[in-house]
């Protein structure tokens, strides 16, 4: 029977000694942990290590033929789960698709499938589906600053809703005023040289000293300035 020995002193494994140590080759040292191990999963009664006292001298003979033993039954156990373990993956009738599992969930498709339960928006990107939309004129106003002599000069204002609104002295020349709707709006002092006035709407516009000399007047209605060649420019 093949045994190894680590000898220990009476000091050595006194108690209140601070420093023990164990005298043994390495060989020694894994197969203690392996029993350790070994005797913990398998709470193995099997006397592995005999201890006896010689005097003041302990002796501890480990016999390893008794703990490889020990180790081959751990080895069984786990060889007999990994059995157990395959003999039910054998048997199992599952190809591994995940279609062929019962109860699957339903899984949507379309966002459309889904509850809006929590209330998001459907908005359809068209501004026209917006509430509280900005009117013509707010967003002239908000791009262009638009206020008593603010400056337009070749600003782009054609189809604008400009009715009513204080323009006055304000610069306005070389800008592009096709069919603006400015009635009603204050323009005393504005400029309008070289603007185009085609098509706009000047009715009920106050005009007092307005400078026009240049302006594009063809279908426009309420200018005032003279045209004394009748070719659609005023003087």
């Amino acid at each position: 029977m093949a045994r190894t020995s680590a000898h220990y002193s009476a000091d050595q494994v006194n108690p209140f000694n601070k420093k023990p140590y164990l005298k043994g080759n390495d060989l020694t040292m894994r197969h203690l942990l392996i029993l350790a191990f070994a005797c913990i999963s398998l709470s193995s009664t099997a006397q592995v290590i005999d201890t006896t006292m010689t005097g003041n001298a302990v002796h501890m003979n480990l016999n390893l033929t008794q703990l490889d033993s020990t180790i081959r039954s751990l080895q069984e156990i786990v060889e007999a789960q990994q059995a157990a373990i395959e003999s039910l993956q054998a048997g199992s009738s599952f190809d591994g698709d995940y279609n062929s599992l019962s109860n699957l969930p339903t899984i949507p498709s379309k966002t459309s499938d889904l509850t809006n339960d929590a209330g998001f928006t459907t908005f359809d990107g068209d501004y026209n589906s917006l509430s509280n939309q900005l009117s013509q004129k707010d967003i002239v106003e908000f791009a262009y600053s638009l206020s008593g002599g603010a400056n337009l000069s070749g600003a782009d204002l054609g189809l604008a809703n400009l009715s009513g609104h204080n323009l006055y002295s304000a610069n306005l020349s070389g800008a592009n005023l096709d069919n603006a709707n400015l009635s009603n709006a204050i323009l005393p002092f504005a400029d309008l040289s070289n603007a185009n006035l085609s098509g706009a709407i000047l009715s009920g516009a106050i005009l007092q000293g307005v400078t026009w000399t240049g302006a594009y007047i063809l279908g426009c209605t309420g200018c005032t300035c003279v045209d004394a060649d009748n070719n659609n420019y005023c003087d």
